[in-house]
């Protein structure tokens, strides 16, 4: 009898971890600085509308790279901008592109104390075109040409990283820590692409 009260407790202690982790529970204090490094190339004297459409790519997968997925595409619905979710990268889309990376994810976790550095990589095409996406992501600085066949409309090219650098303390489930991350990103990333697309 005690041994069948030992293991309904261990089940019931397996179970709220178990919840616990999959759970986005976020009890905390967090302190976030964020820094950008952000190009842009264009032809003509672009304002592209993105109410036409926009393709989203990740590359990698992983909880990060969904939440972050997930929290670019909420926030362009949020503005009433159709958005198509792409699970692979295509060399042309009917769309504006907007394709990410994370190219660097240093963090720590725990249920009370969580820090991390996160750098984000970016790429938007007016033309759908992802030409440049692996060389910019790669840290190449390739020679940007728009042909004459692409010059129908303005076009424009925008690419950079976005760093993130946060600690937080509280509680936290590990998809709660990591969504307050994705949310925030994905913030600053819409945020540095407006400007440049509208300024």
């Amino acid at each position: 009898m005690k041994k069948q009260h030992i293991a309904g407790i261990a089940i019931l202690i397996i179970c709220i971890i178990s919840a616990f982790s999959l759970s986005t529970i976020t009890l905390m204090k967090s302190t976030s600085s964020t820094s950008s490094h952000i190009n842009a190339y264009s032809f003509g004297d672009p304002h592209p509308v993105l109410s036409t459409g926009v393709s989203v790519y990740m590359e990698g997968t992983g909880n990060l790279q969904n939440l972050l997925q997930r929290e670019i595409i909420a926030k362009l619905q949020e503005k009433n901008i159709p958005v198509f979710l792409s699970d692979s990268l295509l060399h042309k889309y009917d769309t504006h592109i907007i394709a990410l990376s994370i190219i660097e994810k240093n963090d720590i976790y725990t249920p009370l104390y969580s820090k991390g550095t996160y750098v984000i990589f970016f790429y938007y095409a007016s033309s759908g075109k992802t030409t440049y996406f692996e060389q910019f992501r790669s840290g190449e600085s390739p020679v940007v040409s728009f042909t004459t066949s692409e010059t129908g409309n303005d076009k424009i090219i925008i690419e950079g990283t976005v760093t993130l650098k946060n600690t937080s303390m509280g509680i936290m489930s590990p998809s709660g820590y990591h969504n307050h991350v994705a949310e925030y990103v994905a913030q600053r990333i819409l945020h540095e692409l407006e400007n440049h697309l509208y300024q």
